[in-house]
């Protein structure tokens, strides 16, 4: 398993008593900031760390202060207008996306860029990656061990590695219960989902994949990262509702 060094700051930040209040104010802010595109119709399919800029309170402005969050690089944006007038009927290409933070329908579907019957799904879903990242300390939030790798790399060993590295995405996701929802000839009496996948259970296993073994502030906010990552676009929570 790949696991990126986690820089001076973020164990700094993850560890102090404001640590869990640092973290919330981020996201706050972030999904202030993507509902505030949404409501103008507007979908920035490139939300990453990397496009987004963070303002750290210096000790000369005062250590209450809050840190402050802004949105940048709208150079993938779309709306409902630029998708009609520059794109036709088979919209903007994944050369603009980064792969990372795409959702399930991109990665997994047949080449489309976002979901046409709710377009804004598709940050949403990138708003919980980051979510993951700004937790796990990690730019790779989905990744399966060497062993679970071998496993697929035997039972694969004739399909392509772009296709194996598919294989292993979708298992990675599997194990913090992001996938397709079962049909209802497999679901057993009135069982939702197996314990494994358990609100508990998911917190408690980002704690132990979290170098600081703090994990999720709570179970409140585990809720609201797997109502980002679901599967299906149309199931995913909007930013407006997000903040409520």
């Amino acid at each position: 398993m790949v696991v990126y060094s986690q820089s001076k700051m973020w164990r700094e930040t993850r560890a102090s008593p404001s640590g869990a209040t640092t973290l919330r104010t981020l996201m706050r802010q972030l999904l202030e900031g993507v509902a505030d595109c949404h409501r103008r119709n507007v979908t920035h399919r490139d939300l990453k760390p990397e496009n987004l800029i963070v303002h750290i309170p210096s000790p000369e402005e005062g250590l209450h202060q809050p840190v402050l969050l802004k949105l940048a690089d709208f150079g993938s944006a779309v709306d409902a207008q630029s998708v009609r007038s520059l794109y036709g009927p088979d919209g903007p290409s994944l050369q603009d996306e980064t792969l990372d933070y795409a959702p399930p329908e991109v990665l997994f579907g047949s080449g489309t860029t976002y979901s046409a019957m709710r377009p804004q799904s598709y940050d949403i879903w990138s708003l919980g990656v980051i979510f993951l990242e700004l937790v796990l300390g990690t730019s790779k939030v989905f990744q399966v061990d060497h062993r679970t790798r071998s496993v697929i790399d035997q039972k694969m060993r004739h399909s392509s590695a772009a296709v194996r590295e598919q294989a292993y995405l979708f298992r990675a996701m599997v194990e913090l219960c992001v996938y397709p929802p079962l049909p209802e000839s497999e679901l057993q009496g009135d069982s939702l989902m197996p314990a494994r996948c358990s609100d508990q259970a998911i917190q408690e296993r980002l704690r132990t994949r979290d170098p600081q073994q703090i994990g999720f502030p709570d179970i409140q906010a585990v809720k609201l990262l797997r109502r980002m990552l679901r599967w299906h676009s149309e199931s995913r929570i909007s930013a407006e509702r997000a903040l409520q």
